[in-house]
């Protein structure tokens, strides 16, 4: 049986309808991009603030977690350590009474709380101050965590400035009054690249689809006073 190849060939109609309807969908998904971005700046920019003295007094900060380790290796990751350089200064100025250390503890042997909280009392902050908000899996847990389980509707966050603009995104749109103390962020170009591009094109859109999706936090679970220290197995 012989094949008609030219029958097979696509028309050039058939192209040029195929080609517009790429370009339509990539510039739906670079428009909301951009507005997801837009959205986000908008509503933290005049929140967040490089140093401590521009903060108002708040009961208490969030502290956003991330591996104590670049991710694959030993060595220390800096967004980590410097969050908590931010945290302890943060305390010990005044500002805040009580530090929340939120992350991630859903598998054996990793423990984002727990090492925060040590690397805080490490820099002077006593223990019966911090509290550990073990189910901060994502931004989105433990902005919601905060007043579901702390009742902490004003507060101040803590992470990397580009990562703390979209934490105020999310916590102002569940109504929350909060501000943002940015850490000191890592410089080198490749992190640089690496981490705002990651945030722009796909931590800031997302963000935006949860909201889009109402979607809450993966667990509840029981109030913690935080005028109560916190009593806490070693």
């Amino acid at each position: 049986m012989k094949i008609d190849w030219k029958k097979l060939k696509p028309s050039r109609r058939g192209v040029k309808k195929c080609c517009i309807i790429t370009g339509i969908i990539f510039l739906i998904i670079a428009l909301y991009i951009a507005v997801s971005n837009i959205l986000i700046i908008s509503l933290s920019s005049s929140r967040t603030f490089e140093t401590v003295d521009d903060l108002p007094e708040c009961e208490a900060a969030l502290v956003l977690g991330c591996s104590p380790y670049v991710p694959g290796t030993q060595r220390p990751n800096l967004f980590f350590h410097r969050r908590l350089n931010a945290a302890a200064e943060l305390y010990h100025s005044g500002k805040v009474k009580k530090l929340i250390v939120s992350g991630d503890n859903s598998r054996e042997g990793y423990n984002e709380p727990e090492a925060m909280r040590q690397e805080l009392i490490a820099r002077g902050v006593p223990d019966e101050d911090i509290y550990c908000d073990y189910a901060g899996f994502s931004t989105l847990d433990s902005v919601i965590r905060a007043e579901d389980i702390f009742s902490q509707r004003r507060y101040i966050i803590i992470s990397q400035g580009f990562h703390g603009q979209r934490a105020v995104f999310l916590a102002r749109i569940k109504g929350q009054d909060v501000y943002a103390f940015a850490a000191e962020d890592i410089r080198t170009a490749y992190w640089r690249i690496k981490n705002h591009t990651r945030e722009i094109l796909l931590a800031r859109p997302k963000a935006l689809l949860d909201i889009l999706l109402f979607r809450g936090a993966k667990f509840s679970g029981e109030k913690v006073d935080l005028s109560t220290p916190q009593v806490k197995a070693d």
